[in-house]
């Protein structure tokens, strides 16, 4: 016997599902997420710079793991 599917509204929300999403409510969030994602990578920058700085050597600019790939 099969058990009939939970109403729409009983169901867990998926959070990768945006169809239900506001196209204003969407730019919202994007806007803040790269907001974050600016933020975070101005933060990556000074502390390389200030690495810089004291003198620190960088790393190669590709990964060991991606030789001769």
């Amino acid at each position: 016997m099969t058990r009939p599917r939970p109403s729409r509204r009983d169901r867990v929300a998926d959070p990768d599902d945006v169809s239900d999403v506001h196209p204003a409510e969407l730019r919202r969030l994007q806007k803040e997420f790269f907001s974050r994602v600016d933020h975070l990578a101005a933060a990556f920058q000074r502390k390389r710079d200030e690495a810089l700085a004291r003198g620190a050597r960088l790393p190669p600019d590709d990964p060991p793991w991606t030789a001769g790939a």
